[in-house]
């Protein structure tokens, strides 16, 4: 994605004369940074610790649902 942008990077600035092209020079860095963060966060347990709540009030929440459902993606076999 990020060269398709550059390669763009001369019509952007040509359009958008008062865009500060600058920030497109710092895309890759910020997404970088993102994806970081990210990993960070899940090598935490973040993921797992913000689940945790979720799943304790789902659980009983499921056992209202009629019979013939479905089953939810948590019964599903794991490949």
């Amino acid at each position: 994605m990020l060269p398709g942008l550059l390669a763009l990077r001369l019509a952007i600035a040509e359009q958008l004369q008062q865009h500060d092209v600058a920030l497109l020079d710092r895309l890759e860095a910020y997404a970088l940074a993102a994806s970081y963060a990210h990993l960070l966060w899940l090598s935490s347990g973040g993921a797992e610790n913000a689940l945790k709540p979720l799943l304790a009030e789902a659980i009983p929440l499921r056992e209202n649902l009629p019979v013939d459902r479905p089953p939810c993606p948590a019964d599903w076999p794991h490949r």
